[in-house]
């Protein structure tokens, strides 16, 4: 099942929508910064947000473009990058690095200041959640179908190898985030995410790559949904077709008398022409 990742810069808190979790170039279109040669680094994108659950790659694309389709955000000045740098005040000497304290001057305590959500992340979390609720009928009919399956309701009802019935019953649609202040943005804004969609924790190994995500192999880092569903013991997967082809090429037939007769007249021709143009 595909899924929907929302990635954040770590130096400008742009924000990057993709339906695979490995970014391509084309993506920049969506924040104005995309020419031929520009590549991109994949260290400074993190997921914040992934929907996962999603019935189809049709469905997945078609909310992404609703997404982007909303207002996009104003872009951001270059101060902006950089947090603003505070005056520490001067400490109080003492009487052994040669001068006298005064009595009651004190250094004051910088309170520590708390994260701000980086206006970008807000607008793209914001129009999500109203593509969510505007446009969520599918996603709310196969979460419907997941926790028919988790009850046992369709225990007995017989099993197909389509992707419609095995992708689309797998689990019900739900919302990973990275840190708790993205989910709840949106109150600012006067939104509320639908009763339906469940919220968890994204956890992130070595700050990028997520665990236990549904939709996800954190041991290949590629996406689920890339296989064929119907490939159930295996037999369409690019290891097994390597290994068919490493067997295959063994078990060859020995060429024939005149394939190697050929073959040894053609070398021999060749280097008899070489020879004459040596000579000439």
């Amino acid at each position: 099942m595909p899924n929907l990742y929302l990635f954040r810069n770590v130096l400008t808190s742009k924000v990057l929508l993709s339906t695979n979790y490995i970014l391509k170039p084309h993506l920049y279109k969506q924040i104005g910064e995309h020419w031929p040669s520009h590549s991109i680094r994949p260290d400074h994108w993190v997921p914040f947000v992934v929907l996962t659950g999603i019935p189809s790659l049709d469905l997945a694309k078609h909310l992404q473009e609703l997404v982007l389709s909303r207002k996009p955000a104003p872009p951001l000045p270059i101060a902006s990058y950089r947090y603003p740098i505070y005056k520490v005040p001067s400490r109080m000497l003492l009487e052994s690095e040669g001068k006298t304290a005064t009595e009651g001057e004190e250094q004051p305590i910088l309170s520590i200041r708390p994260y701000a959500v980086p206006d970008d992340i807000r607008d793209r979390v914001s129009h999500l959640c109203e593509v969510l609720n505007e446009h969520g009928e599918g996603l709310k009919k196969a979460n419907d179908k997941a926790l028919a399956r988790m009850t046992g309701a369709t225990k007995n009802a017989r099993v197909e190898t389509n992707q419609s019935t095995t992708v689309a019953g797998a689990y019900p649609p739900s919302l990973y985030w990275e840190r708790d202040e993205f989910r709840t943005v949106v109150a600012e804004r006067q939104l509320f995410w639908p009763d339906w969609m469940s919220h968890y924790k994204l956890l992130l190994k070595r700050g990028r790559f997520p665990i236990d995500l549904p939709g996800y192999d954190s041991r290949r880092l590629v996406d689920k949904y890339e296989e064929d569903p119907t490939d159930l013991m295996g037999f369409k997967s690019r290891r097994f077709k390597r290994e068919v082809r490493r067997q295959d090429s063994k078990t060859l037939a020995a060429p024939s008398e005149e394939m190697i007769r050929a073959s040894r007249v053609t070398k021999m021709s060749k280097r008899m022409n070489k020879d004459w143009i040596y000579r000439v």
